[in-house]
């Protein structure tokens, strides 16, 4: 498989755990979660975290997750950091705190963290949560 076929097929696996792993109740928060998933970027963390475990030899399957929770966390980041730093756009589009406000920014990028770290954690491996 050629390098950007493998990538683009990386971005859509990792883009589908990301939506699994956040499991909003809320409208708001499923509206986030669409808008942020959605404004793309370049996956590089868990697209790095897959080419890591090849070199290595794993053979498992959490590669998918923790490149994910690790993509969820840069993602909770950059919600926050949007607010410090009163961004209006991200990657050429309305930030989320300027389209849902600063508030919900902050909380929503709290709701991230927690979602990754749960995830993390169900994982049933403690040596990742260490």
């Amino acid at each position: 498989m050629k390098a950007k076929g493998l990538k683009d097929l990386l971005v859509r696996k990792f883009d589908k755990k990301l939506k699994d792993i956040i499991d909003e109740d809320l409208r708001i928060l499923a509206e986030i979660k669409e808008y942020t998933i959605r404004s793309g970027g370049k996956r590089i963390r868990p697209i790095l975290h897959y080419c890591l475990c090849k070199i290595l030899g794993y053979k498992g399957d959490k590669y998918s997750d923790v490149g994910a929770i690790a993509e969820l966390i840069h993602a909770a980041s950059l919600l926050h950091d949007d607010v410090v730093d009163e961004a209006q756009t991200r990657r050429g589009m309305p930030s989320v705190p300027s389209k849902f406000g600063n508030k919900t920014s902050i909380l929503a990028g709290d709701y991230l963290l927690a979602c990754g770290i749960d995830h993390l954690n169900s994982l049933g491996s403690p040596d990742l949560m260490d």
